[in-house]
């Protein structure tokens, strides 16, 4: 071929060549733009939900109980709550955060068996017949329990440690250790036993006698009564639902601890209550003041 015919021949490539480039640049610009959306929500999109945290059941703001309990109205015998007589939480001494409340809760419980029936029991003896038996020349210590015409128990004593400790012999009370850091006396005993039973014939206005071995006695006069359901009936840091007047509120076991066991000079009697079957189900507080 002419080098003339070479020349022009390379020529007219050279033209084509770059009236193709921009097309192809093009081409590659669109096909960029149309699969960047897709790395970008790749790397922004996450890649696992959040997990949402648990809740607790709410509570009715008129007192009922949550839809899946019964009220314990035919089981618990308590009548009277006296509001005004509670003491605000707020105003009561801290405590630690390892106080909780003692757990009254018998192992050995039958479901349905607890507040069945309470065994028949001779006459309490005199005041007088009651001092002398359970003297024992402590002169710190409590020995006894006495309401006239009702009962008359004696104390036992929690083993060292061991706060959760109730005594399982029938007609004997249990004195709570933690408590007396407070100036308040408690006293506990199972509602599967006639011990725990008798507390539930307690009423407001009633006179109660602590006995203690030297045979002082102190005199107390019941001021009112106040129930709660356990969320987690066997557990001894169980939290509550408070039952009384409107009732309804989740109330902390430490805060409940606080409102029964820290306002000094009280006397409470502690015990569960059944409901729904389960003889643990709640927890009854009697409470007196020194006269």
């Amino acid at each position: 071929m002419k080098p003339k015919y070479i020349f022009i021949a390379v020529f007219a490539i050279c033209i084509l060549m770059m009236a193709g480039l921009p097309q192809v640049a093009r081409t590659n610009r669109a096909e960029a733009a149309n699969a960047a959306p897709l790395a970008s929500a790749a790397l922004s999109s996450p890649t696992a939900a959040p997990t949402a945290l648990p809740t607790l059941p709410p509570f009715s703001p008129d007192g009922e109980q949550p839809a899946a309990a019964q009220s314990p109205a035919e089981t618990n015998p308590s009548e009277t709550i006296d509001q005004t007589a509670q003491t605000d939480p707020a105003e009561a001494p801290a405590s630690s955060s390892t106080d909780n409340l003692p757990s009254p809760v018998d192992p050995e419980a039958v479901p349905g068996q607890a507040q069945a029936s309470i065994p028949a029991t001779s006459s309490p003896p005199e005041l007088a017949a009651f001092v002398s038996s359970v003297s024992n020349g402590h002169t710190d210590r409590l020995a006894g329990v006495y309401v006239q015409g009702q009962f008359a128990m004696p104390v036992e004593q929690q083993p060292d440690g061991d706060v959760n400790f109730v005594s399982s012999a029938e007609q004997t009370v249990t004195e709570y250790i933690r408590s007396e850091a407070f100036g308040v006396v408690g006293l506990l005993a199972h509602n599967t036993l006639s011990s725990g039973q008798e507390f539930f014939k307690l009423k407001p206005g009633q006179e109660v006698i602590l006995v203690y071995g030297d045979g002082r006695q102190v005199r107390y006069q019941i001021s009112h009564i106040e129930n709660y359901q356990a969320l987690s009936p066997t557990d001894p840091f169980s939290d509550f639902v408070d039952l009384n007047g409107p009732g309804g509120n989740l109330v902390r076991n430490e805060d409940l601890f606080r409102r029964i066991y820290t306002v000094s000079g009280q006397l409470v009697f502690q015990t569960c209550f059944t409901a729904n079957g389960d003889p643990s189900w709640g927890r009854m507080f009697v409470i007196a003041n020194p006269i």
